[in-house]
C-alpha cells in the first residue's frame, strides 16, 4: 500500500491529505479505506510541521519533492483553497511587492488582533517563517525589521523600492483622510 500512496504523490505532487483521499475515492476506493491507506503509508511521506488546514488536513510531500517548484505551487494552492488566514498574508505581501515593515504585517495580512476563533497575526508570522515561506530581514537604513516572502517561488522588491512604496502609501492615505473629512465622512479633530 505504501507504493500506491507514493505513486499518487509522484503523479499529483505535494498536496493536502484531503486532496489525496479525494483522488483515491475518485478512483473507486471507499473513503474509509483511502484514509486507512494514507495512515498506513505515513512512513513514506513527510507532513508539513506546524500548520494544520481546515478539517485537520495536512500538507504532505515526498522527501525528493521538498523545495521544488511543484512543492511551492502545491503549498500555495493549499493555502489559497484551504488556509485562508495564511493565504491572506501571502497575497497581501505579494500585492506589496513581497515585503513590508514588521509593524505593518498585521495590516497587510488582514488578520484580526483579538477575535475569537481567528489566528493572530503574530502566530501567522511565526508559522510561515518556520516553514520557510516568510523571512525576517534587517537593513541598516530601516528603523525596524522587514518581513519578506522567501524568493524561492515569489518575487521580492528591493529595500529602496519599499521606502518609495511606503511614502506613496502615506501620501494616498493622507489624501483620502482629508477628502473624507471635507465631505463629512470623518471629523476635523482626528476623532471618528
Amino acid at each position: 500500500m505504501n507504493a500506491y500512496v507514493v505513486d499518487l504523490l509522484k503523479s499529483r505532487g505535494p498536496c493536502l491529505t484531503s486532496d489525496l483521499i479525494k483522488d483515491m475515492v475518485d478512483k473507486g476506493v471507499p473513503p474509509a479505506t483511502a484514509r486507512q491507506r494514507l495512515s498506513r503509508a505515513k512512513s513514506s511521506y513527510i507532513k508539513l510541521a506546524g500548520i494544520q488546514f481546515e478539517k485537520r488536513a495536512r500538507f504532505i510531500y515526498l522527501d525528493s519533492q521538498f523545495a521544488t517548484q511543484g512543492y511551492w505551487e502545491g503549498l500555495e494552492r493549499a493555502f489559497r483553497e484551504h488556509g485562508k488566514s495564511y493565504w491572506c498574508a501571502i497575497a497581501g505581501l505579494k500585492a506589496r511587492g513581497g515585503v513590508c515593515l514588521k509593524s505593518q504585517f498585521p495590516i497587510v495580512c488582514g488578520a484580526p488582533l483579538m477575535r475569537k476563533g481567528q489566528i493572530a497575526p503574530d502566530t501567522i508570522l511565526e508559522r510561515l517563517k518556520a516553514i520557510g515561506v516568510l523571512k525576517e530581514i534587517t537593513e541598516e537604513n530601516f528603523p525596524e525589521p522587514m518581513i519578506a516572502l522567501n524568493p524561492m517561488n515569489f518575487g521580492v522588491i528591493e529595500a529602496s523600492d519599499l521606502r518609495a512604496f511606503n511614502v506613496a502609501e502615506n501620501v494616498a492615505i493622507h489624501a483620502i483622510h482629508e477628502w473624507a473629512r471635507r465631505v463629512g465622512f470623518g471629523s476635523y479633530n482626528g476623532k471618528s
